[in-house]
């Protein structure tokens, strides 16, 4: 096993841990209990959550993937405190205030439906979102 990456919170280490496995390398998350001894105060150096490959030699595949991964749209949950941020106007935490980026929602091109900027495909007709993110005016407020 050898580490790949250090994780702000355990959220984000279940992403990345998810991310390599879906790119076909068996990882896992270490440390996720010592966040949970902590309070839920902000993770230093010493309690972040890391992401481990089972097997270290797919441990240079997995930092490329890593470096090259998609950026995330926006989160669905406050990394600080957890709360639901689906259709959170931002820049902040309802709940706590900490301070969160909020990508603008998008028209789909297949049926006009609005969708909020963390969704990569359109519910209403599965549709993907446009590559530039945007098809037609944006309709975030």
């Amino acid at each position: 096993m050898r580490t790949v990456y250090q994780a702000r919170d355990v959220a984000e280490a279940h992403f990345i841990r998810a991310y390599l496995e879906n790119c076909g390398i068996a990882a896992a998350v270490q440390g996720e209990a010592l966040s949970f001894g902590i309070g839920g105060l902000p993770a230093g150096p010493s309690t972040a959550p890391t992401v481990c490959v089972l097997d270290a030699n797919d441990a240079d595949a997995a930092l490329a993937l890593i470096r090259e991964r998609p950026a995330t749209a926006s989160p669905t949950h406050c990394h600080a405190c957890g709360y639901d941020l689906t259709g959170a106007p931002g820049p902040a935490c309802p709940e706590c205030g900490r301070p969160f980026r909020s990508v603008q929602s998008w028209l789909c091109p297949g049926c006009g439906e609005t969708v909020e900027g963390q969704f990569s495909d359109c519910w209403q007709c599965g549709a993907e979102r446009p590559a530039n993110g945007v098809s037609g005016e944006p309709s975030d407020p």
